[in-house]
């Protein structure tokens, strides 16, 4: 997370329990989501004599980039009288947990999209003592590609500006192409060089 955890309590005694949990829970978010930039957590105690719903009101705010920010809450006066505020804690970040997951499965459909739209490129850097190399696709992308990506050609004889077709996927670091078909191995300069 960029930036620190914002916790307010009000009318609640924060316990290190409380703490514990609270903690903890932002650690499961950070794992689902790693582009958090900041978390709100608000838990009050609005009316001492509700005679119906729980007494608690937690709110959960979690910015992240581009404006997708999550909220998850459970008001007093919902669910049951007796639920322990360690239970409400639990049940808002566990709605705020689904709602991160579901924004990083788009985002990730969204560049699944994006990456198969355009599947050539070239070779722009090899590094044959770490197995990878990248690829620049047409459309400016920096795609990663292992030694073992390569299918019609020895990885050890490939050349900076060969023409490639890939097939992309996108992993925990980003873009990688799955599949790496060598289209001229002699690469763009090759070509440049021969038609002068």
């Amino acid at each position: 997370m960029k930036s620190a955890l914002e916790l307010t309590f009000r009318d609640v005694s924060r316990t290190p329990a409380i703490d514990r949990l609270i903690h903890n829970k932002i650690d499961k978010l950070e794992t689902i989501y790693d582009h958090i930039i900041s978390c709100h957590l608000a838990v009050e105690r609005p009316q001492r004599h509700l005679k119906t719903g729980n007494p608690y009101r937690v709110r959960l705010e979690i910015r992240v980039p581009h404006g997708n920010d999550i909220i998850a809450t459970h008001e007093s006066g919902q669910g049951d009288m007796h639920l322990s505020l360690e239970t409400v804690i639990r049940d808002v970040f566990e709605n705020g947990m689904r709602q991160l997951k579901k924004l990083g499965e788009k985002q990730r459909d969204n560049t699944k999209r994006h990456l198969t739209r355009d599947t050539s490129g070239i070779i722009i850097e090899i590094q044959p003592e770490r197995d990878h190399g990248f690829l620049r696709a047409h459309d400016g992308r920096r795609v990663y590609f292992h030694r073992n990506s390569v299918i019609n050609y020895d990885f050890d004889e490939l050349n900076i500006g060969a023409s490639v077709r890939f097939e992309p996927d996108m992993g925990v670091e980003g873009a990688h192409a799955r599949s790496v078909y060598i289209i001229d191995p002699r690469g763009v300069r090759a070509t440049h060089r021969r038609s002068k």
